[in-house]
């Protein structure tokens, strides 16, 4: 079984550490035959493509600001559903937790269906409202529609469809001066 992962579990998983800017890839397969040892294995291939954003949001900003987010995918792309939020994990930190904070993502959906390639703009909101030295993450969330890359399971001779959905992430660091 392939299940979406957005990267958020990773960044959660392995906090503190700088963000990547290569991107992160997830890449999951799960059976319950792990080895193939019940006699009916089965063989697949996959193939993993990067999709840069033409524009990503910085690393780390003072203050805030506005920060565009531009991408288009190789794909048809039915609908977009983009959020702000801050992630729990780093709430664990005094000043992630405690920082007053605003931040928003506009358009918050687009409907479509688009043509494969069409460019996605998105202005992404941070304010960060906290004493100096205080900082916090934000993470922008996109779940993304692509009815031509389904994701199926198989159980016994049938398959069935999972999701069309994908979930693509960037996130900032707003630090107080």
């Amino acid at each position: 079984m392939v299940r979406e992962v957005p990267a958020v579990d990773y960044r959660n998983d392995m906090y503190p550490h700088s963000k990547p800017e290569m991107g992160v890839f997830a890449f999951v397969v799960r059976s319950v035959l792990f080895d193939g040892s019940a006699g009916d294995s089965e063989t697949f291939s996959a193939v993993a493509r990067v999709l840069p954003a033409s524009q990503k949001l910085p690393a780390s900003v003072t203050n805030g600001g506005t920060f565009p987010i531009r991408y288009s995918l190789p794909y048809i792309v039915y609908n977009i559903y983009a959020d702000a939020w801050r992630p729990w994990t780093p709430m664990l930190d005094y000043d992630q937790q405690y920082t007053p904070a605003s931040y928003y993502i506009s358009p918050s959906t687009v409907w479509g269906p688009f043509p494969s390639n069409t460019q996605f703009t998105f202005n992404f909101y941070v304010w960060n409202y906290g004493a100096s030295g205080q900082k916090f993450d934000v993470s922008a969330v996109f779940r993304v529609r692509l009815p031509s890359l389904p994701v199926h399971y198989r159980y016994y001779n049938s398959y069935y469809k999972i999701t069309d959905y994908y979930v693509f992430e960037d996130w900032i660091r707003v630090v107080k001066p």
